[in-house]
């Protein structure tokens, strides 16, 4: 879902059908398929990406703040609802159980933030998890995610630009790489309750807002529960030579670190 997130990146009346296939839309900015959740205004479509569909919508509340909505597409067309609880396949549960860690994972970074703020500015908010079977909730709601919004780029964007404007510093360097260390330090810390290893780093999932670094998309994340070498020592690995491959500008696909331990192309 990372590359869906776009980085500008759902209750109200439930009346009428509630989604409509994903493919209706036509990709045309700003297009509305789906009714909004309770407590958030129209949705404005964002883009789509293999898994989900993604919108921005505005919550009904004093503040109005924008946050972005994420929907889980079906194989087979339209999004999967709250009637999919009711007889699921092994594929099917493995699929909504992937986008719902993608808010759980973010929702428990955040327990801790309190204590270590500067680590857990670097990740995005889930504010709430629509994919839990809902007691009453209409069988044909979809299942949603709402995140906070991020608005920025991608950090393979950011770097590309500031190469080609020569003004990649050797401050904008070591800025990156605190962020990241800050990032990847606070996922493992001893004393969260729940350590966790990203699984998946790459060029799409870490975002640059001005000089904030952000994490995003833990749909593939694991909980570390040994303190032997492992998937957090990974992401620190797939971390360091990914902002080595930004510095240099060597964004070529397909160059692996298998032979060091890696299970596949973190730079896809």
């Amino acid at each position: 879902f990372g590359s869906l997130y776009l980085v500008v990146v759902l209750q109200c009346v439930r009346q009428g059908p509630l989604l409509a296939a994903p493919s209706s839309h036509g990709h045309a900015a700003g297009a509305v398929v789906v009714r909004p959740p309770p407590g958030l205004g129209p949705l404005q479509f964002l883009g789509e990406g293999r898994h989900g569909v993604a919108y921005k919508a505005n919550r009904l509340d004093q503040l109005g703040r924008t946050v972005v909505v994420k929907f889980l597409k079906k194989p087979s067309g339209g999004f999967y609802t709250q009637r999919d609880f009711e007889d699921m396949s092994t594929a099917t549960e493995a699929r909504i159980n992937q986008f719902q860690k993608e808010c759980l994972v973010a929702m428990d970074l955040q327990r801790y933030s309190s204590n270590d703020p500067e680590g857990a500015r670097h990740f995005v908010n889930c504010e709430e998890d629509g994919v839990r079977p809902f007691e009453g909730r209409p069988k044909e709601m979809p299942l949603y995610i709402v995140q906070e919004q991020i608005v920025g780029s991608s950090i393979a964007t950011w770097s590309f630009d500031s190469l080609l404007h020569d003004s990649l510093t050797v401050a904008d360097v070591q800025n990156m790489w605190d962020g990241m260390r800050q990032a990847l330090a606070y996922m493992v810390k001893p004393e969260h309750e729940h350590r966790w290893s990203h699984n998946s780093i790459h060029k799409d999932n870490i975002i640059m807002q001005g000089e904030s670094l952000f994490v995003i998309d833990w749909g593939r994340a694991k909980e570390v529960t040994s303190e032997a070498y492992g998937a957090s020592d990974r992401d620190a690995r797939f971390a360091a030579a990914l902002l080595v491959r930004l510095i240099t500008g060597d964004m070529s696909s397909g160059w692996t670190m298998r032979a060091k331990g890696f299970s596949r192309d973190a730079f896809h």
